[in-house]
């Protein structure tokens, strides 16, 4: 193996955001919710739907159903569905889920690993929590084989300093020339390099970061939502509102509410 590519090895990892056995009624049920994570769902009983644009699925037991970070997504059940769901996210260097882009949902048939994965969920076991994560990267591979073409890039100093600057200094506020004077360099060449390395601008990126790290203080549900815009530094609330439900479709609160229904 050559000097240093062992390195890539570390370079993903998959968060598991949340995993549960659920069973779900009438009051499952939401419309155009977008996530900066991965929804997989794998049904053990009870019937579901799930829609987008102009797709319709049925959800029915022993199928795997992984919704892709990004895709605004409908669903509800009638009467009930039982499910084991996870949210998971590989996040890439440039700050984008792996999946984020993709415009399908993927279903896979899967009895006995759902099986396996149901009963080895709340276990402590080294070998089952290892069994699932495998389970789970296996998943995520069969959905990115022919959907995505990402190879592992080494950025250049300027950009990897840009993108720690960002991230110590998240905030509505943060805009390319602040990065570009701390950094000591002009704003056009930053544009450039860090266009050139990452394949978005950095103005996207820091939006994206900016509605990722507003997406994770909602789901943990610590603070309140004006306390998070101002965290943020947004100049009030509506204008975090507003701007949070062009991203992800819903106000901060329904994206709440409809997290808390899984």
């Amino acid at each position: 193996m050559e000097s240093g590519k062992s390195n890539l090895y570390s370079e993903f990892n998959m968060d598991i955001l949340a995993s549960r056995h659920v069973e779900c009624g009438d009051w499952w049920r939401a419309e155009n919710l977008s996530s900066p994570f991965t929804r997989i769902y794998m049904v053990t009983d009870g019937v579901g739907y799930l829609s987008y644009g102009k797709t319709s699925i049925e959800m029915t037991a022993g199928n795997a159903y992984i919704i892709p970070a990004g895709l605004a997504v409908s669903y509800y059940c009638e009467k009930k569905i039982l499910k084991t769901y996870f949210h998971v996210s590989i996040l890439l260097q440039n700050g984008y889920d792996l999946l984020d882009g993709i415009d399908k949902c993927f279903v896979f048939r899967e009895e006995n690993m759902i099986l396996q994965i149901t009963k080895r969920l709340n276990s402590n076991e080294i070998k089952d929590i290892i069994y699932i994560k495998t389970a789970l990267y296996s998943l995520i591979c069969r959905c990115i084989e022919g959907n995505v073409n990402y190879t592992v890039d080494s950025y250049s100093k300027l950009t990897s300093k840009a993108i720690k600057y960002i991230e110590a200094n998240l905030s509505s506020t943060l805009v390319t020339k602040d990065v570009a004077d701390a950094l000591c360099v002009s704003s056009e060449q930053l544009r450039k390099i860090f266009c050139k390395d990452t394949g978005i601008s950095i103005g996207k990126y820091i939006n994206n970061r900016l509605m990722s790290k507003a997406e994770l203080e909602i789901r943990l549900g610590k603070l309140s939502i004006k306390e998070i815009s101002d965290k943020l530094g947004f100049c009030d609330q509506f204008y975090f509102s507003r701007y949070f439900s062009k991203k992800y479709g819903v106000s901060p609160m329904k994206y709440r509410k409809n997290i808390n229904s899984f």
